[in-house]
């Protein structure tokens, strides 16, 4: 049984489960870090 439950954590599908249940981002991560927030717009191939 902990096979299967540390199979399913490290697994995608779990990994977003534990992203966005446990571990959420401030807001201010959430403005700063967000697909095309400032981060992105500092940070971009050229």
């Amino acid at each position: 049984m902990a096979t299967a439950y540390l199979e399913c954590l490290y697994a995608e599908e779990g990994q977003g489960i534990v992203g966005k249940k446990l571990l959420p981002l401030p807001v201010s991560d959430k403005a700063h870090f967000a697909d095309g927030a400032s981060f992105d717009q500092i940070y971009t191939k050229k």
